[in-house]
């Protein structure tokens, strides 16, 4: 279930929205689903290679590690998406719990197919659900949630990049030399800059999912009473990483049930006078609106049918709990260092230290399925690639500094050659990171943060 692509890093059950696709069709024939096309470019305004990177590297090195790390805020997303439904999120909602059944039985694979033999391709997986559930601004949500949780934190602490999973590995694999082509907007807002993934469309699907990653999820992990009917689970931490304080969202797999007193988790305390009882109540951005109309908080107009719904329910739950999972097949079973090697990079940039690596044999996997604490060999790969960390932190004051310089603020960041990346403007007509409201409140939260640096 790794796929840097799919979500903030996870192919599963909560990664992404999973729909249904009617009959079933020949082995591989997602694969020919028609794709949308690339959205069209902006001209070009400079060309950033990684050996540009070099000199302003090596004065940022010292400060390339992540520092005061700490969970912020999370939500959960309710229902269907691609416009299915009116988008809903649970604040701070709840990450699925680890449930393993007591003994192992055979699981259908991801197309509901059992035992060998290649899969029907029945099950759809957007690439980025935030943006298939929420398309004008898949940032949003987040902010939303952040907002209602976390408004102490955000008059605290100044927030200079606003990112997710999927940005900040593009940019990572970028400056390690791995080839993959990703494009991203940026966007000043205020002091900070918000790094936001760019697909071909809102509800682009990875095409030909294989293997028993979603169904393993579905098997063993369960959504606690006051999160059902939960599609996924988002998290947001900040943490300091080249002289820059950085907010970065991305998805939970599961949480493990095991806190100090060995039978509950550890729940993060801030919660607690945020979201009062946990009660299921729906409520609207003008519901939230209307209990922070002393602090001149603008709201959105529904008739426009922009709103994000939220439910007040679930906890905040400590981030040392939450696990990363992967299943692979028992015929990899030997490479089972190489495999973790490459969740590293990601894992370091989520701050997820629990992961899972569960081996099978055509769906059967072990009655024992090990959690394994990862922050020493996190550490170890933080300290092995301090170069390219410090090229990455380079790279991002770069990408700051061109947007700055925008009259509007706003650049896209491409990159579909080897070894460069290409900064252009954003072409006319696309919607601003945040709508204006929103975009009011996340400024109006930062002015105490903004004081204290004064």
């Amino acid at each position: 279930m790794s796929h840097w692509h799919l979500r903030d890093g996870r192919t599963g059950r909560s990664s992404s929205e999973t729909l249904r696709a009617g009959p079933s069709r020949r082995p591989g024939q997602n694969a020919l689903v028609r794709q949308a096309p690339p959205p069209p470019l902006g001209p070009l305004l400079e060309e950033v290679r990684i050996q540009d990177l070099a000199d302003s590297a090596k004065d940022l090195a010292a400060s390339a590690v992540i520092k005061d790390s700490t969970l912020v805020s999370s939500y959960n997303w309710l229902g269907g998406g691609g416009g299915a439904q009116e988008p809903t999120i649970i604040v701070p909602g709840r990450p699925p719990r680890w449930t393993p059944p007591s003994s192992a039985s055979r699981l259908c694979d991801d197309h509901n197919n059992y035992g060998g033999g290649r899969s029907t391709g029945t099950r759809k997986v957007y690439r980025d659900q935030n943006a298939a559930r929420f398309p004008k601004h898949p940032m949003e949500p987040a902010i939303l949630a952040t907002l209602e949780v976390a408004s102490d934190f955000l008059a605290d602490h100044k927030i200079d990049v606003v990112a997710c999973g999927s940005t900040m590995g593009s940019l990572l694999r970028f400056v390690r030399g791995q080839e993959k082509m990703f494009r991203m907007l940026v966007e000043v807002v205020d002091d900070g800059v918000f790094l936001v993934r760019r697909e071909n469309s809102p509800t682009e699907i990875i095409p030909d999912i294989k293997g028993f990653g979603h169904s393993f999820a579905d098997n063993y992990t369960t959504w606690d009473s006051d999160v059902k009917g939960s599609k996924s689970h988002q998290r947001m931490v900040s943490y300091r990483f080249g002289n820059l304080r950085f907010l970065v969202r991305f998805e939970g797999d599961g949480y493990c049930q095991d806190g100090p007193d060995g039978d509950r988790p550890v729940w993060h305390p801030s919660t607690e006078n945020r979201v009062g009882n946990r009660t299921n109540t729906p409520i609207s951005i003008h519901d939230l609106a209307q209990s922070m109309s002393n602090a001149g908080v603008s709201v959105r107009d529904e008739a426009k049918g922009d709103v994000i719904k939220i439910q007040k329910s679930g906890e905040l739950v400590d981030q040392e709990l939450v696990f990363d999972l992967k299943t692979r097949s028992y015929g990899r079973v030997d490479q089972r260092e190489e495999i973790m090697e490459a969740e590293l990079q990601r894992l370091w940039v989520s701050g997820v230290k629990r992961f899972i690596l569960a081996f099978h044999t055509r769906g059967l996997f072990d009655d024992h399925i090990p959690i394994t604490h990862v922050k020493k060999e996190i550490d170890t790969w933080e300290s092995t690639n301090s170069d390219a960390l410090a090229k990455l932190a380079a790279l991002i004051h770069r990408i700051i500094a061109l947007a700055r310089a925008q009259p509007d603020g706003k650049i896209e960041v491409c990159h579909s050659k080897v070894g460069m990346l290409e900064i252009r403007q954003q072409v006319d007509g696309l919607e601003g990171v945040l709508s204006p409201e929103t975009r009011n409140r996340w400024i109006g939260s930062l002015a105490g943060a903004r004081l204290d640096e004064n």
